[in-house]
């Protein structure tokens, strides 16, 4: 009992650097004009300050709930149960501050993190993680063009471009939202499905042994512990180009094709797949685009 008080006081801690952090961003940007290049810098460096989250997560609250399924199951439910505590509050209030944003944006990073280090422990070999990020890239062009993610971003583009009328809807909770310069309140800037493929694939890279950190050439002191994953720095570019064309990109494409194709010139046991494996990974990714151009064309 003793023990999973201990993770827990990390957890309130993981919240209050998250929520601190959120804020003095959000201060040092009121000094500076909105524009690209401002806003590139606090979106990088906002998704700096989550691969240093999720790291601190794997190597201070993780170790406490692996291989406890029941453990994960009550840690998923309560960080649910504060998510929807808060949209609630929200809503009934009709007060979308910027303390509620930051504290549904730890919310959800905290859910990526337990959720995403869940999803990588079926995964046996180095090599089953071809098949994961196809899959999960063909998916999500589904969702974006004819599935049910079109629909959300038409709904938050919708609310965004009216002025932010109103209660938000409940679709707008679940994107990760950062301090940008130029805005009073925190910006919506990917969504936490994002997160959670970027946390599995640097959760499975660890598992085998594989090492993901771009930032692995600084091994000096004070450097050494800096952390930002190949996945991650997939979802920086979707993230930069969605700002660049001024519209809504698939960012899982980006995640998992960076991810693959980095990881699979470093490491050759990730292309060593299997006939068995092979066939149905492309039936799959077959069968989504298939559906993806009918319904297109309907």
């Amino acid at each position: 009992m003793s023990q999973n008080k201990e993770y827990i006081k990390r957890a309130v801690l993981f919240y209050l650097f998250w929520v601190m952090g959120s804020f003095g961003g959000y201060l040092a940007g009121r000094y500076l004009a909105a524009g690209t290049v401002s806003g590139y810098i606090f979106i990088f460096a906002g998704l700096f300050s989550a691969a240093l989250a999720t790291r601190a997560y794997s190597n201070f609250i993780e170790p406490g709930i692996l291989g406890n399924t029941r453990y994960r199951m009550a840690w998923l439910l309560t960080l649910a149960c504060i998510f929807f505590g808060i949209y609630i509050l929200v809503r009934v209030t009709n007060t979308p501050g910027n303390i509620f944003m930051a504290l549904t944006t730890a919310t959800l990073f905290l859910f990526a993190c337990v959720l995403g280090h869940w999803l990588a422990i079926p995964l046996k070999r180095p090599a089953e993680l071809l098949p994961v990020c196809l899959v999960v890239a063909f998916s999500d062009v589904f969702s974006v063009s004819s599935g049910p993610t079109k629909k959300v971003a038409q709904t938050v583009s919708k609310f965004y471009t009216q002025g932010m009328e109103g209660p938000p809807p409940l679709v707008d909770f679940f994107l990760i939202k950062f301090p940008l310069p130029g805005h009073d309140l925190f910006m919506p800037v990917f969504g936490v499905t994002d997160w959670i493929v970027v946390v599995l694939l640097s959760a499975a890279a660890a598992k085998f042994e594989l090492n993901d950190n771009t930032l692995g050439i600084l091994r000096n002191r004070p450097f050494r512990h800096l952390f930002f994953p190949v996945a991650g720095l997939g979802l920086a570019l979707a993230v930069a180009s969605a700002w660049l064309l001024n519209r809504h990109l698939p960012g899982l494409p980006f995640v998992s094709f960076f991810f693959i194709t980095v990881m699979a010139i470093k490491y050759p046991q990730i292309r060593q797949l299997t006939r068995a494996e092979i066939r149905p990974t492309a039936i799959i990714c077959l069968f989504i685009l298939g559906l993806t151009v009918v319904l297109k064309m309907t």
